[in-house]
């Protein structure tokens, strides 16, 4: 449980993203913009129902 942040910051520093395409690096902004847009933009559907907005 300690070293567990130390393991995965040494292993992410032996990365090499030589082999990186522009279709990958799409691919990887995309699925983390994309869920981040949709929680901001659906963020309140649950509390109108509610009365809570």
């Amino acid at each position: 449980m300690l070293f567990g942040p130390i393991f995965f910051a040494s292993i992410g520093l032996k990365t090499d993203l030589s082999g990186m395409t522009a279709v990958i690096l799409l691919i990887i902004v995309s699925s983390i913009v994309t869920p981040i847009a949709l929680k901001i933009l659906f963020s309140d559907r649950k509390a109108a129902p509610a009365g809570t907005t």
